[in-house]
């Protein structure tokens, strides 16, 4: 989390993108964990950085890892929202 909040905001480093990439989408997944609304819109916020940090990885395997992180936090968000929807079905 201390390595996402060192990189929110700036411009995607030169050296080792990776590094960055990674933080952010395991920020995104540790905000999905916790399941607040503040951390709903931090994961999402997370979640873009991270993907937009991603774009600029060249490396295959490096890829390939990112877009697992993507692919978990963004499961656990659908699965939230799909939460909420069955709770105002039953509402």
């Amino acid at each position: 989390m201390r390595l996402y909040a060192s990189c929110r905001g700036t411009e995607p480093p030169t050296e080792r993108p990776w590094l960055s990439a990674r933080a952010a989408l395991a920020a995104a997944f540790c905000h999905a964990e916790r399941d607040t609304a503040g951390d709903r819109a931090a994961l999402r916020e997370a979640l873009h950085r991270g993907n937009e940090l991603a774009a600029v990885v060249t490396d295959e395997r490096e890829l390939l890892a990112l877009t697992w992180l993507a692919a978990r936090a963004k499961a656990r968000l659908k699965s939230d929202a799909r939460s909420a929807e069955e709770l105002e079905a039953l509402r």
